[in-house]
């Protein structure tokens, strides 16, 4: 009972997490790109209890005790992953390449987090690290 219960609730965080971004991928980015950020932070944050500019600070370390509260698994955060590295790159577009390094790092770092709670690697998580490794360097 409680392990489906708890199933269901891992079910329905995906499926909620999974609706939030990809809203945010499907959006016409052409005019105010940082409201459409703000916006989707809130809406991860009001729905999900996930704070990314929390996140954006945290170290891995606390970034697997915050995941580990939230019940997220692997799969939640690659998909976190392609939001965080989409907000990367449209600060790198913009020329706020300080702030793109930060996005690009917490992308590496939810990528290691991922291994962590998966408890195996993933050769394409560390290929999607490589990658995301170049823009940082």
């Amino acid at each position: 009972m409680i392990r489906d219960t708890l199933k269901d609730q891992i079910e329905r965080i995906g499926k909620n997490l999974k609706k939030v971004i990809t809203k945010f991928l499907e959006i016409e980015l052409l005019e105010d790109r940082a409201l459409q950020i703000t916006k989707t932070n809130q809406e991860l944050k009001n729905e999900l209890d996930i704070d990314l500019d929390l996140l954006s600070s945290y170290s891995v370390s606390d970034i697997l005790d915050y995941i580990k509260e939230r019940k997220l698994t692997a799969k939640h955060l690659e998909l976190l992953v392609d939001y965080t590295s989409l907000i990367a790159s449209i600060y790198l577009e913009q020329n706020n390449r300080e702030i793109a390094k930060i996005w690009f790092q917490k992308s590496i770092d939810l990528l290691t987090v991922a291994d962590i709670v998966s408890e195996s690697l993933s050769m394409e998580r560390m290929q999607r690290k490589e990658k995301l490794q170049k823009f940082i360097a």
